[in-house]
């Protein structure tokens, strides 16, 4: 389950497909998560990954004590964190990903590798690399990820 700012509908219909469950910030995300998560008392990974900036306080409240959130979405302002209520007190680990780890690269590797693990549905489309301006219009939309190649004709 994640909260998705609205505009990549294209995506969540992707993480539908999943068996996802995909949320918008006003749906009730944290009575949600709790109701899901039963005596857990919440989640233990989430993932915000709409740089949404309404949607990490929710996050911070849907999460079991001790839990991780890990941001992926880039917020166009800075965003407001209350240390001591969800970080110190709650024990939240907040982890920022830009891109990727350089040393579990290799281990994802190995098991694409292995044929373990499956990820050709995460690339929508193959486009030449002199479209790259159009192929980074589209992954503002109804796009997921594009693999731009050279020599494609």
């Amino acid at each position: 389950m994640y909260p998705d700012a609205g505009y990549a509908s294209f995506r969540c219909a992707q993480a539908d497909e999943l068996g996802v469950r995909t949320m918008h910030p006003g749906d009730e995300v944290v009575e949600t998560c709790r109701e899901l998560s039963g005596r857990r008392g919440g989640f233990d990974v989430a993932f915000e990954r709409s740089g949404a900036p309404g949607a990490l306080p929710a996050l911070f409240e849907a999460v079991r004590r001790e839990a991780v959130v890990v941001t992926v979405g880039h917020p166009s302002r800075p965003t407001e964190i209350d240390l001591a209520g969800h970080i110190n007190k709650k024990g939240i680990t907040l982890r920022g990903v830009f891109g990727r780890r350089l040393w579990d690269s290799w281990e994802e590797l190995l098991l694409l590798e292995s044929g373990r693990l499956e990820l050709d549905w995460l690339v929508t489309l193959r486009m030449r690399l002199d479209d790259i301006d159009e192929a980074i219009g589209l992954l503002t939309g109804d796009g997921g990820k594009v693999l731009l190649l050279p020599n494609l004709t």
